[in-house]
């Protein structure tokens, strides 16, 4: 009798409180673009287009080359933004073969598991994107 996989899911989820990872960290971004906020928008953009891109990328992997680049690619965009939910779970997904998990598990719906908690962080991160606009509290930058 083979033992029973793990969900994709779980083995995606990093040690820690996840809390600590900001869905957006404010902060960090107004470093990045020097408190230029056209910059800000213009990059948070670029991420908002491009990151369905990398999901879709993970799920159409064949290779565990392409699995990996496309996981650090998303956690690069990610992380450089200051995206901090989004670049944590797909540092762990890039660490997480899912095209060798085994017979006991289907390749294809470990990676849509995966997937599927990425998408949830992503539709987060652009949902604190989108509000960015509507934030009556924040200071206007020069």
């Amino acid at each position: 009798m083979t033992p029973s996989m793990p969900h994709a899911a779980l083995l995606l989820t990093p040690a820690g409180p996840v809390s600590r990872w900001p869905t957006l960290d404010r902060a960090y971004l107004a470093r990045f673009t020097l408190g230029n906020s056209a910059l800000e928008k213009e990059v948070l953009g670029l991420f908002a287009t491009q990151a369905p891109l990398y999901l879709q990328r993970l799920l159409e992997a064949e290779t565990p080359e392409a699995w990996i680049e496309a996981a650090h690619t998303l956690r690069g965009a990610a992380a450089g933004l200051g995206i901090g939910h989004v670049a944590q779970l797909a540092a762990a997904a890039e660490g997480f073969d899912v095209l060798a998990v085994g017979e006991a598990c289907d390749c294809t719906a470990a990676k849509a598991e995966v997937v599927a908690v990425l998408r949830e962080a992503v539709e987060q991160a652009l949902a604190a994107i989108r509000d960015l606009d509507g934030d009556a509290g924040c200071e206007k930058r020069p």
